[in-house]
């Protein structure tokens, strides 16, 4: 598994206790979740911008977490392997 699959899992907050591990997630659910447009679902190009909208907007949340920089629960850049 990639890192970007264990990244969009976490997103998710699902933790499952059995797998020890975040839930996987289905792309047009972590896209709605996102306030992202599911357009095309299942199609090669649709995924595929589905997908890269969803990286997009980790990498915006992992830079808004680094200019926050620590708080009172530890570094949140941490979780993205900082």
């Amino acid at each position: 598994m990639g890192l970007r699959h264990a990244r969009l899992r976490q997103l998710s907050g699902d933790w499952n206790d059995y797998r020890m591990s975040y839930a996987w997630q289905k792309l047009t659910l972590a896209c709605q979740q996102q306030a992202i447009p599911v357009v095309g679902a299942h199609g090669a190009v649709g995924d595929c911008q589905m997908t890269l909208a969803l990286i997009r907007k980790m990498a915006e949340a992992r830079v808004e977490a680094e200019e926050r920089g620590p708080n009172i629960f530890g570094d949140d850049a941490d979780q993205w392997g900082h």
